[in-house]
């Protein structure tokens, strides 16, 4: 079937298509109504040396962080783990925390992105995490027996103070029922329409037997099946003029050359 044979039969099943698009319209702005967006906040953190670090003479951190680098990936190693992500989120249902390296500096900077239900959640939970990346560094450390003057420090960078509103669940929500909705009542007027017709093929042959079967060969007349034909008994009887005609011949005399 052809794109301009599906038109025609989307066509004829208007009764199917134009209600099932406008469910899917309606759905669709039923869902954009009532599912609300998410708010998404992030913090960057940066890790600086200590101050007995430091080479003498030199009072700026900032100078000495390529040192720091894999000490940013254990951070966001213990940082970002399953059950501190949990502890973080579980008592807000639909939140979510993502902590990683900062794709967007070369430094050791770690990223905590937030995103929740509603904006004040946001924040908590940002505010939480930035909390958890400091005492985490200092109880790392703390363990290990380093003394407080060699011990990394974590400084806040960046924070964001309003969220940005993320529309990919809404939006996804909202096009699988529109889209869906479209191609199910698409696919019901195909399938309705190709019942009828066929029910129609269907009639026509049994109300037509002989088109039904156009091809069926039909019995040809053997010349063994006619009489055949010369025989004299077969021969139709002659008329009373013909027969006439015969007797006459029958009497005239004949002569003979001799006498």
């Amino acid at each position: 079937m052809n794109f301009a044979a599906v038109l025609r039969s989307l066509r004829r099943r208007w009764y199917i298509v134009v209600p099932g698009i406008l469910i899917a319209i309606s759905a669709a702005a039923v869902a954009w109504a009532t599912i609300p967006p998410d708010y998404e906040r992030a913090a960057t953190q940066l890790l600086l040396p200590g101050e007995g670090t430091l080479p003498e003479g030199s009072s700026n951190p900032f100078l000495f962080l390529g040192g720091l680098t894999a000490a940013a990936d254990v951070i966001v190693r213990a940082v970002g783990s399953e059950d501190v992500v949990r502890e973080l989120t579980e008592p807000h249902p639909g939140s979510e925390m993502v902590v990683s390296r900062d794709p967007l500096n070369a430094g050791p900077a770690i990223l905590i992105t937030v995103t929740a239900p509603q904006d004040e959640v946001a924040a908590e939970i940002l505010d939480d995490a930035i909390e958890m990346t400091v005492r985490t560094v200092e109880e790392l450390q703390t363990s290990q027996g380093i003394p407080a003057t060699s011990q990394i420090g974590v400084t806040l960078v960046t924070r964001d103070g309003v969220s940005t509103l993320q529309q990919r669940n809404r939006l996804t929500v909202v096009a699988a029922l529109g889209l869906g909705t479209s191609a199910l009542a698409v696919l019901l007027a195909a399938v309705v329409d190709g019942l009828a017709r066929e029910r129609r093929r269907r009639r026509h042959r049994s109300d037509h037997p002989a088109a039904a079967a156009p091809g069926r060969p039909r019995r040809r007349v053997e010349d063994h099946d006619s009489p055949p034909r010369g025989d004299a008994h077969d021969a139709p009887p002659h008329s009373d003029s013909e027969r006439g005609a015969s007797q006459r011949s029958d009497l005239v005399p004949v002569h003979n050359s001799e006498t």
